[in-house]
C-alpha cells in the first residue's frame, strides 16, 4: 500500500498499473445527493475517505477542491443531460480548456 500523495505524485504503481484502493468505502447515497448541485462539497465528500486526514486535513482539502474548479465557467462542473427516458450523457467539456481531463488535472 502506499499513501495518497506518493499514488498522486507517481501515479502508476511499479508494476506499470494503476493504483486502487483497498477497499471502496460505503457511501450514504441519501448524503450524497443532498449535495449533488455544490460539486465542491460532493468532491469532498467522495474523496475523504480515500485521503487521509494525517496528509491533507479537511480544511487543506476543501481548500483544494475550491480551487481547482474555481476557473470552471459555470456552476455546473459536471453537466448530465437527458437525451431521453432512461438516457442521459455526461458532458465533460465545460473546464477552462473545454476538454475532459479538466475535472481531474486542477487537482
Amino acid at each position: 500500500p502506499v499513501n495518497f500523495e506518493t499514488a498522486v505524485l507517481q501515479g502508476y504503481a511499479e508494476d506499470g498499473g494503476l493504483y486502487v484502493p483497498e477497499r471502496i468505502p460505503e457511501f450514504d447515497w441519501n448524503e450524497l445527493r443532498k449535495v449533488k448541485d455544490d460539486y465542491e462539497i460532493l468532491a469532498f465528500k467522495v474523496l475523504r475517505p480515500f485521503i487521509g486526514t494525517e496528509e491533507l486535513s479537511d480544511v487543506d482539502l476543501r481548500t483544494i477542491l475550491n480551487a481547482c474548479y474555481a476557473s470552471f465557467p459555470s456552476n455546473d462542473k459536471v453537466k448530465l443531460r437527458k437525451i431521453k427516458e432512461g438516457l442521459f450523457i455526461l458532458e465533460l467539456f465545460h473546464g477552462p480548456t473545454l476538454c475532459f481531463k479538466d475535472l481531474g488535472l486542477p487537482f
